[in-house]
């Protein structure tokens, strides 16, 4: 009889066990929280409550009209600077031998002036 009592007493530790771990493995589960990411049409969309966006600091307000002209579109072409400095350094440089050459014959009739030469210096 004390056989089938210890028997009996160990198959109800048992149950009771398995009873508590079943309890305990519910109450330690993860928490499942609702899925705040989804997808509509190609675009992800994130969903929070009042309370998680306080808490975030996520604050949203309503757009404001602008008030701007229609914008226009406009095509260009980009140039390269260095052929477009070539030639005003060519023009510069010209630009410079002529004042040269000017001041060549106003030091020239300067000289004549001194001669008293007048009729080759184009006066």
């Amino acid at each position: 009889m004390a056989a089938i009592v210890l028997a009996g007493g160990l198959i109800w530790g048992f149950l009771a066990g398995r009873t508590e771990q079943s309890v305990e493995a519910t109450r330690e589960a993860p928490v499942q929280a609702p899925s705040r990411v989804a997808s509509k049409n190609g675009e992800t969309i994130l969903t929070f409550d009042a309370a998680a966006q306080r808490a975030n600091g996520i604050v949203t307000i309503a757009l404001s009209r602008d008030r701007r002209s229609v914008e226009t579109q406009a095509t260009g072409v980009v140039l390269q600077l260095q052929p477009i400095l070539d030639l005003k350094t060519s023009y510069n440089t010209t630009s410079t031998d002529r004042y040269a050459r000017l001041g060549s014959v106003s030091n020239l009739c300067t000289s004549c002036a001194h001669l008293k030469v007048h009729s080759n210096c184009g006066d």
